[in-house]
């Protein structure tokens, strides 16, 4: 837990940066390990929220709301592995 709390404490804004640089592929990938690893430790919302993302980059649709939405689902996790793991 304190591995997937460090790694992914930056990840909101690397998905920010590559939607704005246009770098979808990147950002397809980089959802979809999302997906992956939220899974792997119990991260339900992340992980159905990268998800969702990665298919709406697939789809070719706008990707804003589903960032916006996932963002929030990961800030929201982070904070409670913060205070879970003190």
């Amino acid at each position: 837990l304190r591995e997937f709390a460090r790694h992914e404490a930056a990840t909101g804004a690397l998905l920010d940066r590559l939607l704005a640089e246009g770098r979808h592929d990147a950002l397809r990938l980089r959802a979809h390990e999302l997906t992956g690893s939220a899974a792997t430790i119990g991260a339900t919302l992340v992980s159905r929220s990268s998800a969702s993302l990665e298919s709406a980059l697939n789809a070719g649709l706008p990707a804003d709301a589903m960032l916006k939405a996932l963002q929030m689902a990961l800030d929201s996790s982070l904070a409670s592995l913060g205070a879970a793991l003190v």
